[in-house]
């Protein structure tokens, strides 16, 4: 990995901590204050998101891997 890729991947990494805690205080603060439970609403939406970030990474590493090997077999410049 290269020195960018790495400052790159730690800063989507912080930002998505950063984002995870922010959550977590607005959905506390709503349940303990104003008895509105919001995890009804976002579980779902939480894990589409999930799943849609697995299936692009899935198919992003399938579709690099069958390229280059094509790009191997067929002996294309």
């Amino acid at each position: 990995m290269t020195n960018k890729k790495q400052i790159q991947t730690k800063k989507i990494s912080f930002i998505l901590a950063l984002s995870v805690i922010i959550y977590a205080a607005i959905d506390t603060y709503l349940f303990l204050c104003h008895d509105i439970n919001i995890m009804r609403i976002t579980t779902p939406v939480i894990l589409g998101l999930v799943i849609a970030i697995i299936l692009c990474g899935l198919l992003h590493k399938f579709f690099y891997k069958w390229l280059t090997e094509r790009h191997r077999t067929y002996g294309c410049y």
